[in-house]
């Protein structure tokens, strides 16, 4: 079957020999092994290590398209659903099935629109595929029902509580922008920057929490 956009491994410009962190013959992009001043830089030594490198390693093989869009659209419903929302469940409803409306959208679209150019694989089989492959928008959508669900069982009212989930949200981007800038090659201020930058799309979901309130 003919990949959907999401599936395509992304066109990345190759780098010259040695730059990114690549000299010394370690792990294309990585960052393992480099060191400023002798001093090595990134994640410290044991399980924390392993699981950047296991973290990276894989979304450098499939980039988190559908976990991303997951949880952006679950922070935007949280900021939404819970201005005014008489009861906690109500909001936790609403992200489910927005979640759920919005992976059936975006499998539809891929099974639909590629059948234009796949005359292989009937629109049956591509939705079938195509409902395997996006489950990531709806795990996307997990951590922040999870993290909104903590604060309002520990005492939080319903607005605060989706607060608390949304910033997690904008620490989520950043995180994720901070591993793939790394792993890209960026330091100092330009890593700096390109983690700013990731985490300001969470900033938005904030400014329309605020807006709503």
């Amino acid at each position: 079957m003919e990949p959907t956009s999401d599936e395509r491994a992304p066109v990345v410009p190759s780098r010259p020999e040695g730059a990114g962190g690549d000299a010394g013959g370690g792990e294309a992009g990585s960052g393992a092994g480099s060191s400023v001043g002798g001093e090595p830089v990134g994640p410290p030594p044991g399980r924390l290590r392993l699981l950047w490198h296991r973290v990276g390693n894989r979304w450098e093989r499939e980039p988190p398209h559908d976990l991303l869009y997951g949880a952006i659209v679950a922070g935007f419903v949280m900021a939404v659903s819970s201005v005014h929302a008489p009861t906690g469940d109500r909001v936790v409803l609403a992200v489910s099935l927005v979640a759920v409306g919005y992976w059936l959208a975006h499998c539809y679209v891929d099974a639909v629109s590629g059948r234009f150019r796949d005359t292989g694989h009937s629109l049956w089989d591509r939705t079938l595929t195509a409902l395997r492959l996006n489950v990531g928008v709806l795990l996307g959508a997990v951590p922040g029902i999870v993290v909104y669900l903590l604060a309002y069982v520990l005492g939080a009212g319903v607005e605060d509580a989706a607060l608390v989930a949304v910033w997690f949200t904008v620490v989520l981007l950043g995180v994720v922008g901070f591993l793939a800038a790394y792993r890209a090659g960026a330091r100092g201020g330009r890593l700096v920057g390109e983690t700013a930058l990731a985490a300001a799309f969470g900033g938005v979901v904030i400014a329309v929490k605020y807006l709503l309130h």
